[in-house]
């Protein structure tokens, strides 16, 4: 399979829906300022915060475009940065987590490779969140080796497909990502992997798998049901 002629970020929107999360989103947003594909656009979606977030988003100025709404939710908040984001190719960062330098390139050459597929997933690292004293971090149990999740942060996507799957849906509490997952593979999105390490997913205590742990397993349930009656028909 020959390299793509252009591998440049600057096709590349990169949508980060933020909601009180001052003590990373700078992490988040240096972290997209770094690639070695920098990308045309940053923005970032202000779901109402009420802390110190729009504070340290005022510093960043020019490479980073700042939609601010009402509290809606983040998958509301994700739609929004897609609706006034222009470039067509799609990436997406939670506001507490990172992405290595290469993320963006690595994707991005898979994506523009001679198969033409439709998305790239990468690989996700968890790690505990280094404020975090060592009694916290050890309460912690997950794998430490990357794992490839249908999840939004380790996915790149070009804007045609993902409109034509639509919209994150913003009645669910959590697992929207998986759901939008079902909805594209009924679809028929091609989507490849790299084996890269693309994302890096911060564990800090308020993370929604987290705080929201029991509603996690009801959205999982319902997804399974809702993803059999898709593929399988009624």
């Amino acid at each position: 399979m020959s390299e793509p002629a252009v591998a440049s970020g600057d096709l590349v929107a990169v949508i980060v829906p933020v909601r009180d999360c001052e003590r990373y989103v700078n992490e988040a947003v240096d972290s997209l300022l770094a690639q070695t594909a920098l990308p045309r656009e940053i923005v970032v979606v202000d779901d109402g915060s009420t802390d110190g977030t729009p504070d340290v988003l005022a510093r960043y100025g020019d490479p980073v475009r700042v939609v601010r709404q009402e509290p809606l939710g983040q998958f509301a908040a994700a739609n929004r940065g897609i609706e006034v984001s222009t470039a067509p190719v799609l990436a997406f960062l939670d506001a507490d987590d990172l992405y290595p330098p290469d993320s963006l390139a690595v994707r991005l050459a898979r994506l523009l490779a001679d198969d033409a597929p439709d998305a790239v997933i990468g690989g996700m690292l968890q790690f505990v969140s280094p404020e975090l004293g060592p009694d916290a971090a050890a309460r912690f149990r997950f794998d430490p080796e990357p794992a490839h999740a249908e999840m939004f942060q380790a996915r790149l996507i070009h804007r045609a497909a993902f409109e034509r799957v639509g919209p994150v849906l913003t009645d669910w509490a959590t697992s929207a990502n998986l759901e939008w997952a079902s909805r594209a593979r009924a679809a028929g999105v091609r989507t490849v992997t790299v084996p890269e390490v693309v994302v890096r997913r911060r564990l800090h205590g308020n993370n929604v798998s987290i705080t929201r742990g029991a509603q996690k397993q009801r959205d999982l349930l319902r997804l399974v049901r809702e993803h059999r009656h898709r593929i399988e028909g009624p």
